[in-house]
């Protein structure tokens, strides 16, 4: 499901046109995406952090990306997808 989540989020387009930025100066894509899946706040330390920090790092990599569009288009992917099925979705 999660590849279907990034080819459906990649195809989207720009970010920048599709969804808010969710982050800001302090908080790191991963960060934001970890914080995200686990529906609370979480420590920088944790290691869904690191996991989210590869997966984005390889998805940018292959897509030419920044790795702030790429957490921008999963967002709006799951977003898509929980008003598309009526339920929350994880990563």
């Amino acid at each position: 499901m999660l590849l279907f989540m990034i080819a459906f989020g990649i195809a989207l387009g720009p970010a920048s046109a599709r969804a808010p930025q969710i982050t800001n100066d302090t908080t790191k894509p991963e960060e934001a995406l970890a914080a995200t899946n686990a529906g609370r706040a979480i420590r920088t330390d944790d290691v869904s952090v690191a996991r989210f920090q590869f997966l984005l790092s390889a998805l940018s990599n292959a897509s030419g990306e920044s790795p702030t569009d790429v957490s921008d288009k999963l967002v709006v992917s799951r977003r898509s997808l929980r008003e598309k099925f009526g339920k929350a979705f994880r990563y």
